[in-house]
C-alpha cells in the first residue's frame, strides 16, 4: 500500500512594506497683512481655502509645501510696528515702510504697484498743487503718503518747505473729510480710504496720486533676515507665491467678480464698482514674470536710492540702511539694517531665468544719502 505523506509548512512570509516616512510637522510662521488689494487677497485665499490662516490649519498651498501660514491682521502702522518689534515672521509692507523698520529684511514677492491708489484730496477748486503752498497737508508721516506728496512737489518743480506736512493716521483724516471738518481741507489717503471720501465727498478731488510714479511704492511681502533662517521659511513663502499667482489666475476666469468682492471683505470695499477702482489704481503683479522684472529691472534700484534718502530726511532712520540685491551683505556691523531683494522664490514661478538687478552696479550697495 502506498502512503503519501503530505508534508504541512508554514506559509511564506509576506514580504515586507515599508510605509513611506510620514512628512516632518509643519513649520508655522506668522504673517501681518492688512487691508490693500494685493494683501486683502490674502483673506480671499483664506475664505477659498488655498491658504488657512488659523493656526494648525493648512489650506492647498500649504499642504503642497508642508507649512503652515498664520495670517495676522492688524492695522497698517501696527503691522509695522509688531514687525519692527520681531512679533511676525513675515509681513506686507511697501519698500518704503520696510526700509523704516531697522530689521534686516528679505523682500521675496512684490504684489503690486501703487498707481493711483494713494491720492492728496483737495476742494474742487483747488486744481493746482500750488494753490496749497503754505496750507496744511495732512497724511502718516514718513509714510508713502508723505512720500508720494513730495514726489508731486518734486516733478512740478515746487519746494517741499512751502507745503507744512501733518503727520495724522489716515482714517482720522477720512473720518473728519466724511465728517465736513474745513480743517481737513487737504489730506493724503489710500484706498480704501480715498474710495469712502470719492462717494461721500462729490466736493473733493483728487488733485494728485501716486500715478506719475507708478511703480516706485511697491508693494510686497517680506520676512525677517532671522526668520528667514529657519529650516521652512522658503516653504512658507512659496506657498504665499503660489496662492497669489492662484488668486491672479482666478482673476482671469468667470470667478473674477465674485473673488473680487470676496477681498473687499476685508478690503472695505463692498462693491464690484468699488473693487475696479481698487485694483485699476493698484496694479497688481500678476504673474513670476512680472514680479521677476520688477526685483531685477532698473527702476527699483533708482527708487531705493530716492527712499533712502527720503527716510533719512524725514528722520526715521539713524543710519542709512542697506539695500541689496542678491545674497546677504557680509562684513557689516552687527546694527547694520538691511532690505534685501530676493529673487529665489519668484525664479521659480518664472518663465526665464534672473537677469542682474542693474547690468552695471554690484550687487550691493548703499545708496547715497
Amino acid at each position: 500500500m502506498l502512503f503519501l505523506v503530505l508534508a504541512c509548512s508554514e506559509p511564506a512570509p509576506a514580504p515586507k512594506v515599508h510605509a513611506p516616512a510620514a512628512p516632518p510637522p509643519a513649520a508655522s510662521f506668522t504673517f501681518g497683512w492688512s487691508e490693500y488689494p494685493s494683501w486683502s487677497a490674502f483673506w480671499a485665499m483664506h475664505k477659498i481655502g488655498t491658504l488657512d490662516g488659523d493656526k494648525g490649519e493648512q489650506g492647498e498651498f500649504e499642504r503642497k509645501h508642508n507649512i503652515d501660514i498664520v495670517l495676522v491682521e492688524c492695522a497698517y502702522s501696527a503691522c509695522i510696528s509688531q514687525y519692527a518689534a520681531g512679533a511676525l515672521d513675515a509681513v506686507a509692507l511697501t519698500n518704503l515702510d520696510t526700509i523704516t523698520t531697522g530689521i534686516r529684511s528679505v523682500g521675496f514677492l512684490p504684489t503690486s504697484t501703487s498707481a493711483g491708489g494713494d491720492q492728496l484730496w483737495a476742494k474742487t477748486d483747488v486744481t493746482k498743487l500750488a494753490q496749497l503752498k503754505g496750507k496744511k497737508v495732512r497724511g502718516l508721516a514718513g509714510s508713502v503718503s508723505e512720500y508720494m506728496f513730495r514726489r508731486n512737489l518734486e516733478l512740478q518743480g515746487l519746494d517741499s518747505k512751502d507745503f507744512p506736512w501733518v503727520g495724522e493716521d489716515p482714517e482720522i483724516i477720512t473720518q473728519a473729510m466724511l465728517a465736513n471738518n474745513a480743517e481737513y481741507d487737504a489730506g493724503v489717503v489710500w484706498n480704501p480710504f480715498g474710495l469712502a471720501i470719492r462717494k461721500a465727498r462729490p466736493d473733493l478731488h483728487a488733485l494728485v496720486s501716486s500715478a506719475p510714479i507708478a511703480g516706485e511704492i511697491v508693494d510686497m511681502l517680506v520676512m525677517s533676515e532671522a526668520s528667514w533662517a529657519r529650516p521652512g521659511a522658503q516653504d512658507a513663502a512659496r506657498a504665499l507665491a503660489d496662492a497669489f499667482y492662484d488668486f491672479n489666475r482666478r482673476l482671469t476666469t468667470p470667478e473674477r467678480d465674485a473673488l473680487l468682492v470676496a477681498t473687499g471683505d476685508k478690503f472695505g470695499a463692498s462693491t464690484i464698482e468699488d473693487m475696479n477702482i481698487a485694483v485699476t489704481e493698484t496694479r497688481f503683479y500678476a504673474t513670476g514674470d512680472e514680479a521677476l522684472a520688477v526685483w531685477t529691472g532698473p527702476q527699483l534700484a533708482e527708487t531705493m536710492t530716492r527712499m533712502v534718502t527720503f527716510v533719512q530726511n524725514a528722520g526715521l532712520v539713524t543710519s542709512a540702511p542697506l539695500v541689496v540685491f542678491g545674497p546677504a551683505p557680509t562684513d557689516v556691523p552687527e546694527t547694520q539694517a538691511w532690505l534685501r531683494f530676493d529673487s529665489s522664490v519668484i525664479e521659480d514661478f518664472a518663465s526665464a531665468p534672473a537677469a542682474p538687478a542693474t547690468p552695471d552696479a554690484p550687487p550691493a550697495a548703499t545708496p547715497t544719502p
